[in-house]
């Protein structure tokens, strides 16, 4: 309630045979009062240290309460103040946005809400059996046909796949969610081709305008992890025969499925993989690896000999920094005396070698720009020549391996 503004009080003087003689008016100081305050509907007049002012409801602010408080927000204009994005905290794979004047929670592009409400990884390319064709979906190029798939025996229609009778291609364009938003997620290409153990296949991945190769003995499902290229944008992928005509015409290859699902055990974009052998292992492809301490750090030993089948290798998995210019990868190794170090990835395109010294030495190896923003499969071996002399040995150490632009790369 309001105080009351001022008091007007008259007095008169009165003679002594009872007559008022005169009278004036005295006005009395004025006290404070809410009246001026013009709090408005989401607030009311309140006295603190017996001066007046608006006390707001929650969400409300300013002297009359005619704004919104922080994290609160009235975008839609209709005068009521509710939680803005910046106060409203959204699950996995969820971003928030301002609809009709409320902040919702929706799932990312390439997610979709389950029954429990999660939000899944759903994206990728449309039709990744290759049995429904779509105006958006799958293209061809070159020597690679899509077929829907025909009825078996009971009816029933089978799968689709891309028959490659030579070099050619199918891709798809679609729109990829931010890495922050996502998680991490391979690419797998269920791949049938009978002659492939005869001849060597070469198939190409591509990623936007980045690629990787992968070889293609038999059928398989090859996995590839997704890098940075694959990520926040509109993706162009394509699967490519890379080599010429297939080994054999009559039993060309074929791909049944590409689809992009979870993997948790993909690197993050533009890191290797446990590059300190602190937190984890790499895995032993061949040969004879052990993980020792020097030091007091960890590190690989690989050791290859003379009498032994294979070289011994290790491998891990690498995401090439997208934006990182003339990309290369730096480790510490020590290895023996005039033998080699050789990094390659994919099991089929060697990066470079290292001449070993016998001692502790930071070695650097260049990456190509096309592989940037592309993740891959990294074996190290520690050489040895077939046609060594008996009792010769190779023995190389590693340790801290890391990406670095090297200005001596070519761009």
């Amino acid at each position: 309630m309001s105080r009351v503004v001022a008091l007007l009080a008259t007095i008169c003087v009165v003679g002594s045979i009872g007559v008022v003689v005169a009278c004036s008016n005295v006005g009395v100081e004025a006290g404070p009062s809410c009246v001026e305050t013009g709090c408005e509907v989401h607030g009311r007049c309140a006295f603190e240290s017996d001066r007046p002012s608006c006390v707001c409801q929650a969400g409300y602010a300013g002297p009359t309460c005619a704004e919104c408080a922080p994290d609160f927000q009235d975008e839609n204009g209709n005068g009521f103040c509710s939680p803005s994005c910046a106060a409203t905290v959204c699950g996995p794979h969820e971003r928030c946005a301002v609809n009709a004047g409320r902040a919702i929670c929706s799932c990312v592009v390439g997610y979709s809400r389950r029954d429990d409400g999660e939000c899944v990884f759903t994206g990728g390319p449309v039709d990744p059996s290759f049995d429904n064709p779509q105006p958006n979906g799958w293209a061809t190029t070159g020597a690679a046909t899509i077929e829907t798939g025909r009825a078996d025996d009971s009816g029933t229609k089978q799968s689709g796949w891309v028959r490659f009778r030579g070099a050619g291609e199918v891709f798809q364009s679609f729109e990829m969610p931010a890495y922050a938003d996502a998680e991490p997620l391979a690419l797998e290409v269920d791949v049938t081709c009978v002659a492939c153990a005869n001849a060597f296949l070469g198939t190409l991945l591509r990623f936007g305008e980045r690629e990787a190769m992968f070889k293609v003995y038999e059928t398989t499902t090859l996995r590839a992890c997704l890098g940075g290229a694959a990520f926040g944008r509109t993706l162009k992928l394509g699967i490519r025969a890379e080599e010429g005509p297939m080994p054999d015409p009559s039993q060309p290859m074929l791909i049944g499925r590409a689809q992009i699902v979870p993997s948790p055990t993909c690197p993050a974009p533009g890191t290797i993989q446990n590059g300190d052998f602190e937190s984890g292992l790499w895995k032993a492809r061949s040969g004879n690896v052990d993980y020792i301490t020097e030091g007091g750090t960890g590190r690989a030993r690989l050791t290859s000999s003379c009498s032994s089948s294979r070289s011994a290798a290790i491998g891990t998995t690498i995401s090439v920094p997208e934006a990182l210019p003339s990309p290369a990868i730096a480790f510490w190794t020590k290895g023996t005396a005039e033998m080699n170090t050789t990094l390659s990835v994919n099991e089929i395109f060697m990066l470079g070698t290292v001449r070993g010294t016998g001692k502790n030495e930071r070695a650097v190896v260049c990456v190509p720009e096309v592989m940037r923003g592309v993740a891959m499969d990294l074996r190290v071996t520690a050489d040895i020549d077939v046609r060594c002399a008996p009792g010769t040995i190779n023995v190389v150490t590693l340790d801290d391996f890391s990406f670095v632009s090297e200005p001596s790369c070519p761009r």
